[in-house]
């Protein structure tokens, strides 16, 4: 779902660029096209296009976003008896504060939480 969201993104970024950049919005007036009346309805028709082209980048932008939480939820919370608890906190250097476990100059909440930053800063 995030990459799908992520693609969507992209595309609406991709049609937005078009819009400007490649969609005619004047009428060549001389024989070598180097002079143009500009045309509303064209000009429209730009704008509608890269207005639906933002719609689908900020569609994208939800979905990954949404795709991105549900896979941090979906991850099982780790969970450590009091043996194994000790066990890890002597391994990676963590201790017990008042705010919950000290790991460095931060705090953490959850145990899981100052091992995964353990993990990061020492590997």
């Amino acid at each position: 779902m995030k990459q799908t969201g992520q693609i969507i993104a992209v595309v609406g970024v991709l049609g937005f660029l078009a819009a400007f950049f490649l969609m005619p919005t004047s009428v060549p007036t001389d024989q070598f096209g180097t002079d143009g009346i500009v045309n509303i309805g064209m000009q429209q028709r730009q704008m509608l296009v890269a207005l639906g082209c933002l719609a689908l980048f900020v569609a994208g932008v939800i979905v990954a976003v949404g795709g991105a939480m549900m896979e941090a939820s979906a991850k099982p919370a780790t969970v450590y008896t009091p043996d194994e608890e000790a066990a890890v906190m002597e391994q990676w250097g963590i201790t017990r504060s008042p705010s919950g476990y000290q790991f460095g100059s931060f705090a953490y909440p959850k145990l899981a939480q100052a091992v995964a930053q353990a993990s990061k800063s020492k590997g």
